[in-house]
């Protein structure tokens, strides 16, 4: 599998200029550049290049011919430049698998899955195709690929262990916070993962995957129906800590307005409910409002007017958008359940 370390080394960058290409490869400090080595085919329409390793950076045949080919690297960055027999556009570097070596590199077989997918409701035997590339760059290890496969093969039946264990992997081996969101959500909603479960979504928060606080705050409030030992305090500072983050989640907003009204694991404070209530259903209409005009091409209609959601009494505070840690953690629960029977 791919090195931890080289996974931003398979995640090349490409950039197409009609008469030319240019594959542009990031490495990490300690990297040499001296060991990337590529091969042109004699017929200059097949390449691979490659490292000491049995996987390809790049690898497979290209859309047309080469007139010619260079390579130059600085501190930071190897550049393949590539120029063109016939000036025409390239929409990737790889078209097809290298036909010597019978392979594709991990990152253009999960490219091939993507385009493979959105082919597939035309004719099913394209997602027997986008299924056979993800597989393969998944398998190498490439993080996108493992993380998109874990994710899928949780939807299905008699998979949920596969798409867990690759999930698991690219957290363990790789750090990948999104993975380790996942994996610590269906691992928070049983008993006996719990403990690990957190450990997991506290990884995933301090990483940048800022959602995971939202979770953990919902986790610990005692006004949703995740089961766990509930704890106000603790669930007041990771709903304050995804505030913080900046990434616009609504749903803090309304789970801590519930804490500062109830005065639990907060002073009691009911202006200050208020205006976290308000600025949450400010976030979830603009959030609205801007799916609809991506959606529709249009600006969206006014927003309906709603029941007056002050804070005249706790009970009714309490009652606003308390299903969605219970939404989630039962799904996760139910796909844990599948794969952990014995």
């Amino acid at each position: 599998m791919i090195t931890p370390s080289h996974q931003i080394i398979y995640d090349w960058e490409y950039q197409d200029q009609q008469e030319e290409c240019f594959v542009t490869i990031h490495f990490p400090p300690t990297f040499n550049p001296q060991v990337l080595k590529y091969v042109l085919s004699e017929d200059k329409t097949n390449l691979i290049l490659s490292m000491d390793s049995p996987i390809p950076i790049v690898c497979g045949r290209l859309w047309g011919e080469v007139k010619e080919i260079k390579d130059v690297y600085t501190s930071d960055k190897y550049v393949l430049s590539i120029t063109k027999q016939t000036p025409e556009e390239w929409p990737n570097i790889i078209k097809a698998v290298h036909p010597e070596f019978e392979s594709l590199d991990p990152k253009s077989a999960y490219i091939q899955f993507q385009e493979l997918v959105l082919e597939a409701p035309k004719d099913p035997q394209f997602q027997h195709y986008a299924i056979e590339r993800l597989v393969a760059s998944a398998q190498t290890g490439f993080l996108p690929a493992l993380r998109t496969y874990g994710s899928m093969m949780l939807t299905v039946n008699g998979q949920q262990q596969n798409g867990f264990t690759s999930l698991k992997t690219a957290a363990d081996t790789y750090g990948d916070p999104a993975s380790a969101y996942q994996v610590g959500l269906i691992l928070a909603s049983t008993p006996e993962g719990f403990t690990n479960g957190i450990s997991y979504l506290k990884f995933a928060g301090s990483k940048g995957f800022h959602a995971a606080y939202l979770t953990l705050g919902q986790i610990y409030s005692p006004f949703t129906e995740f089961e766990a030992q509930k704890d106000p305090a603790l669930a007041a500072q990771y709903l304050q800590q995804a505030i913080a983050a900046g990434d616009e989640m609504p749903q803090a907003y309304n789970e801590l307005s519930k804490l500062y009204a109830a005065g639990v694991g907060v002073e009691k404070d009911l202006k200050k409910a208020q205006e976290l209530l308000a600025k949450g259903e400010q976030l979830e209409e603009h959030q609205n409002r801007r799916r609809y005009s991506k959606e529709h091409g249009e600006t969206a209609p006014p927003p309906e007017k709603h029941e007056d959601r002050s804070y005249a009494g706790i009970g009714k505070i309490i009652a606003i958008g308390g299903g969605i840690a219970a939404f989630v953690a039962g799904f996760s629960y139910a796909i844990y359940k599948k794969f952990s029977r014995k």
